[in-house]
């Protein structure tokens, strides 16, 4: 149950108490007050509806949700008929940085290990690591992201790699791609750019392009507007590099506990306020 604050009216109360009985997700700890506080900085009637269409659209995932696409990665491992003697598996992370990618897929250990064979020697938390073993003979190389936004960072990152590889006169190397969540339109970037299998259990359209018809523009224009009431500057980000989503993605999803990605709209995690004041967001992102 949502706790009323001074400054919420009655009929936001109730709103927000009715959207949470059709989005239970809401009605939580993780949630509620960030939910009372982006209600409490809208201003119109036409802003909260945006936002309520927008949270109707949200992928919110569970602890289960997590573990059963886990599964099915696995399960698309098997169908691949991948052996454990000639892959490696290699998050997209740059460096020794713990981002997503190396969370995900420490996250998939413990399905991995219902594969014959596999062990943790064949996890790789970034490409440089995994050159080694591949200059050893490995052909089959599965690259891990948690999730796909516009598909321009994985493609920018299996490009240099491969460039690597032709560096060292290493050839036959096969590719593929496996995430727990990508964007339809990411998906198509890394299909128009390389040839190569991709694979993520959940897949999302754009939270407004992709369902609104006449009105798209002007609901972006909408929300280009909350925006403007965000700290300009952020630890050396800029909210215009975020707008609509970095890339202008769009994105509507969210893990239950985990970091919200960078793609989603910066109006459910942007810290700051205008002038510097720190926001209660409904969704945090640690950079």
């Amino acid at each position: 149950m949502f706790i009323k604050t001074e400054i919420t009216s009655e009929d936001d109360f109730y709103s927000l108490d009715s959207l949470s009985k059709e989005l239970p997700w809401l009605d939580d700890r993780e949630y509620q007050s960030g939910i009372l506080a982006l209600w409490e900085e809208l201003k119109d009637d036409e802003s909260k509806k945006l936002v309520i269409d927008l949270l109707k659209r949200l992928k919110h995932l569970n602890d289960k949700c997590m573990n059963n696409n886990a599964y099915k990665i696995v399960d698309k491992i098997k169908e691949w008929e991948i052996k454990a003697d000639n892959v490696v598996l290699v998050a997209t992370s740059d460096g020794d940085e713990i981002d997503g990618s190396v969370a995900g897929l420490q996250f998939l250990k413990n399905k991995l290990a219902t594969l014959e064979g596999w062990s943790e020697k064949l996890l790789f938390s970034n490409f440089e690591a995994a050159l080694d073993d591949i200059k050893r003979g490995i052909t089959e190389v599965l690259i891990f992201d948690d999730f796909i936004g516009s598909g321009k960072t994985m493609v920018n990152k299996l490009e240099v790699f491969k460039s690597k590889l032709n560096e060292s006169d290493i050839e036959g190397v096969h590719f593929r791609i496996l995430g727990f969540a990508a964007m339809e339109h990411g998906i198509q970037h890394i299909n128009d750019n390389l040839d190569l299998s991709i694979f993520c259990p959940v897949t999302l359209k754009k939270g407004i392009s992709d369902y609104e018809a006449e009105e798209a523009d002007e609901y972006k224009s909408l929300m280009v507007g909350l925006e403007s009431n965000l700290q300009k500057k952020y630890e050396g980000l800029k909210i215009k590099d975020f707008s609509l989503g970095y890339k202008e993605s769009e994105t509507l999803y969210q893990v239950y506990g985990n970091n919200c990605s960078n793609n989603v709209f910066p109006l459910f995690w942007w810290p700051k306020k205008k002038g510097g004041k720190p926001r209660n967001t409904l969704f945090r992102r640690l950079r």
